[in-house]
């Protein structure tokens, strides 16, 4: 499990997963995708998204993460 904090949070999210987070209402979870992968997400708290996936592929998204927060805000 994940958690995206910040003011850029819906923009990481939104980079990677082809939801419409800024609709996303809290505590609705979505099934979706990072780049190629299955996961949810969820609004957890006021500027925070709560994102899983499986175990076998965190890696890979722990990274893809990580470059989408340091890329330009959309």
């Amino acid at each position: 499990m994940f958690t995206i904090r910040g003011p850029g949070a819906d923009d990481v999210a939104a980079k990677l997963c082809p939801v419409d987070v800024e609709r996303l209402p809290e505590g609705e979870i979505r099934r979706t995708r990072v780049a190629q992968v299955a996961a949810a997400l969820w609004r957890s708290g006021e500027g925070e998204i709560s994102l899983v996936a499986f175990r076998s592929v965190a890696g890979y998204v722990e990274r893809l993460l990580e470059v989408a927060a340091e890329g330009p805000r959309l």
